[in-house]
């Protein structure tokens, strides 16, 4: 959103960031002369990025159920989200609170008595990268300055007094705030019972250079900022938050704000020291132990849970407990050969590729995917025949584009730097070829597992000044295909599909495609 100044203020949509999807929120009352009871559900939720050519399509949503042990713990606190009537749907997010009444009609309670209160989070899976919290932020940033503007013109209430000693200029002093003992922040609370469920978060970064807010935009050039942002990554790494459960509390709201925000507290910097185990620059270690784990785990749990429906059961439990761990010893180590290769690729990426080449290199990363093992196979060759041309020519290309630009002093350079691309770039494609594959063969072992996708393709802007209208499916795919064929935020004017549906043709304010 960008503000623009002229007759009459105006924000204008510059670009669609998130989409935020919530599904059937249920709000259910109780009222009665002695007790007040609610219950809020939120069945699903689930952010879409709109960015383009972004890393993670889907940045928060419900982890999958899992199958075998390691699924087990999951049903079991999804089942604590169901509704008696609905059993199948658990929900994603869950409040609920009985309090009793202790006033009489026309009297002001000074404690505030519940029975019981209960949150419940499902597990959720959160992926994002440096893209969008550099975009995010910048929201931010201009946000705050447009409130800081418009709350210039005004002042806040204030009491004056005249001064006894000295000159007769009034001195200003801020009015005293008396105590109350019946405001929401002094009135005591008790619970019988307060319940926070645990929560896990499966928490992946991934570092990238697209885009740089105004406001960093002198980091942008900075050589470490950038090999740094490179070996950032992380994969997956689950953060748990364990339960806090208060018997018979009593205190005030600050009290028990100080409660919850101690606890969390400390798991959660136990947790953000454990994400260094799953770092893609080590392969991810986390990873790949839970994975083996969990499918030796399985290839005895199966057979004994078959056995205790029939003797065909214990067939179809060995049949579930042998592809469960062969899927996950696969998906384990091909991951972390993935995880290594591409963050020593994305390394020496920084060595030897300028900006508008690591920009162009971060885009054909998100946007072309192994699906499955022969996909990674022809994508990764792909790389490393360009990876390999790239650095032959840029022995002959850079000590002439040198010499032209700055004379002797280019020409140095440009043979230095046509050098260090003849030797680093086919290593860099060779390490590209290995993720390639290795990523072709980690998604063709889970070919069948639910995958998290967009709701919706991210919606046209159109023209000069990326007016927002309303939502076009047709549109939408449209810019998809710009933003896969041209540079990404082209000012849309019309496009002409023929009837065939094999012609289209796009007007743009700079280009016709």
């Amino acid at each position: 959103i960008q503000r623009r100044h002229g007759k009459g203020d105006a924000f204008l949509v510059r670009r669609e960031i998130l989409n935020l999807q919530l599904t059937d929120i249920t709000v259910k009352a109780k009222l009665s002369s002695t007790h007040q009871q609610v219950d809020i559900r939120l069945q699903d939720l689930k952010i879409d990025s709109q960015m383009p050519n972004t890393a993670f399509p889907v940045i928060l949503w419900r982890t999958p159920v899992q199958s075998g042990w390691a699924g087990r713990e999951q049903k079991q606190q999804m089942a604590l989200g169901r509704d008696q009537e609905q059993w199948d749907t658990p929900s994603f997010l869950r409040v609920c609170a009985k309090r009793r009444v202790l006033s009489t009609k026309g009297s002001t309670e000074d404690l505030v008595y519940f029975e019981y209160g209960a949150l419940l989070l499902q597990s959720v899976d959160f992926k994002i990268d440096h893209a969008m919290i550099f975009v995010i932020s910048e929201v931010v940033v201009n946000w705050l300055e447009i409130f800081r503007q418009l709350d210039q013109g005004h002042s806040t209430a204030t009491t004056w007094k005249t001064a006894r000693v000295g000159d007769d200029l009034p001195s200003w002093q801020p009015e005293d705030k008396k105590f109350d003992p019946l405001s929401a922040a002094n009135r005591k609370l008790h619970f019988d019972r307060l319940n926070l469920h645990p929560v896990q978060i499966n928490f992946s970064l991934h570092g990238s250079m697209v885009e740089f807010p105004s406001f960093l935009a002198k980091l942008q050039n900075a050589f470490f900022f950038r090999f740094l942002s490179s070996l950032s990554n992380v994969d997956n790494s689950p953060l748990n938050f364990k339960s806090l459960h208060l018997q018979c509390f009593s205190g005030t709201l600050d009290m028990l704000k100080n409660a919850v925000t101690e606890n969390y507290k400390q798991q959660l910097l136990l947790s953000v020291a454990k994400l260094a185990g799953s770092a893609e620059l080590l392969g991810n270690p986390v990873g790949l132990f839970n994975n083996i784990a969990t499918g030796f785990v399985d290839l005895f749990y199966e057979p004994i849970l078959g056995s205790l429906d029939s003797q065909e059961g214990v067939i179809m439990g060995v049949q579930r407990g042998t592809t469960s761990f062969a899927k996950n010893l696969v998906f384990g180590v091909t991951n972390t050969v993935a995880k290594i290769a591409g963050t020593a690729s994305q390394g020496l990426s920084v060595l030897v590729l300028n900006e508008a080449e690591q920009q162009e290199r971060q885009a054909f990363e998100n946007r072309t995917k192994a699906g499955h093992a022969g996909a990674g196979l022809v994508i990764g060759a792909t790389q490393l025949w360009d990876a390999v041309h790239r650095g032959v020519q840029g022995t002959l290309e850079n000590p002439m584009a040198g010499a032209e630009a700055e004379g002797v002093g280019g020409l140095v350079r440009g043979v230095g730097s046509g050098t260090v691309g003849f030797f680093v770039r086919p290593i860099m494609g060779v390490m590209d070829f290995t993720k390639r594959v290795a990523e072709g063969i980690r998604n063709t072992a889970t070919l069948g597992d639910e995958k998290a996708e967009r709701s919706r393709p991210p919606r046209m802007m159109y023209g000069l000044d990326h007016v927002m209208r309303i939502y076009s499916k047709e549109d939408a795919l449209v810019k998809a295909l710009l933003d896969r064929v041209a540079r990404p935020n082209l000012a849309y004017v019309a496009h002409v599909l023929d009837l065939e549906m094999e012609r289209l043709v796009v007007a743009t304010y700079s280009v016709i495609l």
